[in-house]
């Protein structure tokens, strides 16, 4: 096991390759040439895709469009992207065309957008027709596959949890080698070709295929990053973009390791938070909460559970044992949804009974209905695969396996309990089989012609509040909105504040005002009003991407 020095100086020495400049590995589509960027040169010479559109259910059309593979060689190899559209309800007064973008990487924009009438104002949807579209790699688009058949990936990924000892980091680094090679033997072609930099080449094809002079784009988390990058490819195609739960992109691209950091500590941060509105709701709207116990003493309650579990997995008879890493995976998935509070105060309280007084018929079936909170329904079968295969092309990692413990170890310093989620995840990135010469790393200062929305919650457990203000200093045009409140993006923050801020912005072009902020119309364990019933779209998840740990 390696000392805290040593994990030091290898993080300094990791720190200084992730840091360093590398022209090989940057977009050569980058530069301002006359009046138009590189990128939009190169794009233009592509021949506009045709999208025809058929009925799809639910109000939907779905159509496909043929993009080429590799936009520096555009007569070469073709790959196909999956749209939907909800046509803009008052077609008299439609502005043009919303592209939605989830996040991820992995999300699928197709089951987000058949989810809009949940949580797009109908002022909105009566101007715009709601575009989702799977981006490259990703579900119905040409994806990524890293397996023969889906039972291989979801048996692979079932096995993959997070390792605590040194024999599960070994083990871990197998598995995760093993990934690498499945998916180099599995690939023709694509892998290459999934930065981030060719989504934004291939949203403007899309753009223009529907019809729209400049883009008009809600992208939410790692869709912030989509957002930054076709900004700053295409400054001069942007009516409306809204990034929200913003990464920062020099973090992403060049500083991996600096936004993990970020982000975990951003996870402790919320989850204090968590135990503060817990405390404040008390017992009988919190079930951890006790007489007299306050947030200090309630965290350090949660920090022994998670101890205890790490040292001997907790058995509920009829279900499988009930590991460490499930009760941190299922505790983090649902931070980044205020709403769920309460059921991760359940599930906590749940466990910790069972945990110092044996199995009980309640308990057990609390923990039973808590970890179903762990389901991702909304997500494309290839998930997994699509995000590995993006991060790894966009961002720049260490090409040694053996240096994730010692980086695992420092960045516990300062986020003991939700470090290895994040950093672990990463680790097929040290022996992955493609690397892109497209990949984007900057400059991200470019100005554009509207100025951007972006948004963030103060305690957003997957894009740190640090990130988005980093974020708001590099974009040359772009307007910070602060939540103060919880939750991952807008989107899981009731704030009628916010939500009328943006659609303001969609639909006027109205920013708020410098520094403004929006306060929450309710807390965590406040009573949640009840909600509609499932749409015509026929979908009824309230919670459109839930991904973590994820972007």
């Amino acid at each position: 096991m390696c000392t805290v020095t040593a994990a030091v100086a290898t993080t300094a020495t990791v720190v200084a390759i992730a840091a360093a400049p590398s022209a090989s590995a940057t977009s050569t589509a980058t530069g301002r040439i006359g009046t138009r960027t590189a990128a939009e040169i190169r794009t233009d010479a592509v021949p506009t895709p045709t999208l025809n559109w058929t009925d799809c259910g639910g109000g939907f059309q779905c159509a496909t469009a043929t993009v080429p593979l590799d936009y520096a060689h555009p007569g070469g190899q073709t790959i196909t992207l999956a749209l939907n559209r909800l046509p803009a309800s008052d077609p008299a007064h439609r502005i043009g065309s919303l592209f939605l973008n989830p996040g991820g990487p992995g999300g699928s924009g197709l089951l987000l957008a058949r989810a809009a009438r949940q949580f797009i104002d109908p002022a909105v949807l009566a101007r715009f027709d709601i575009v989702g579209f799977d981006p490259r790699g990703v579900g119905q688009s040409t994806p990524v596959l890293c397996f023969d058949t889906q039972a291989a990936d979801d048996q692979f990924w079932a096995g993959a949890a997070f390792p605590v000892t040194s024999e599960q980091e070994n083990t871990f680094a197998d598995q995760m080698a093993l990934l690498s090679r499945s998916c180099g033997q599995h690939d023709d072609g694509l892998l290459a070709h999934v930065t981030t930099t060719a989504v934004a080449e291939d949203l403007d094809l899309l753009r223009r295929a529907v019809g729209d002079a400049r883009l008009n784009y809600h992208g939410y988390s790692y869709g912030s990053f989509l957002g930054e990058v076709y900004a700053n490819l295409y400054p001069d195609r942007i009516r409306s973009m809204v990034l929200d739960g913003v990464l920062d992109p020099v973090s992403w691209a060049d500083q991996p390791l600096r936004f993990f950091a970020d982000t975990t500590v951003s996870d402790e941060r919320t989850f204090d938070a968590f135990t503060r509105q817990c405390v404040a709701a008390g017992p009988a709207r919190c079930s951890l909460a006790r007489p007299g116990q306050d947030a200090t003493a309630l965290r350090a309650r949660l920090d022994d559970l998670f101890a205890r579990l790490r040292a001997n997995p907790l058995v509920v008879p009829g279900f499988p044992p009930l590991t460490y890493q499930i009760a941190v995976l299922i505790t983090l998935q649902d931070l980044y949804s205020p709403d769920a509070w309460p059921d991760v105060a359940n599930f906590l309280a749940g466990v910790e009974q069972l945990s110092l007084s044996g199995a009980g018929a309640p308990a057990a079936a609390t923990v039973a209905r808590s970890a179903g909170l762990a389901d991702i329904p909304l997500s494309p079968p290839n998930a997994n695969d699509a995000f590995t295969a993006v991060f790894c092309t966009d961002t720049r990692l260490p090409r040694a396996p053996g240096a994730w413990p010692a980086l695992a170890r420092l960045l516990e310093l300062r986020a003991p309990t939700f470090t290895r989620p994040w950093l672990f995840e990463a680790l097929p990135c040290a022996t992955w089989p493609a690397r892109s010469p497209e990949r984007y790393t900057g400059p991200f200062d470019r100005h554009t012609s509207a100025p951007l929305l972006l948004v963030n919650t103060t305690f957003d457990p997957a894009t740190s509040y640090v990130g988005a203000q980093r974020a708001a200093r590099r974009l040359a045009d772009a307007r910070l909105l602060t939540i103060d409140g919880f939750g991952h993006t807008s989107r899981r923050a009731p704030s009628t504040c916010a939500h009328a801020a943006i659609d303001g912005y969609l639909l006027d072009g109205m920013l708020p005002a410098r520094g403004a902020h929006c306060a929450i119309d309710r807390g965590p364990f406040d009573p949640v009003p009840a909600q509609p019933a499932a749409t015509a779209s026929g979908s009824t998840a309230a919670d459109p991407v839930r991904m973590p740990p994820r972007w």
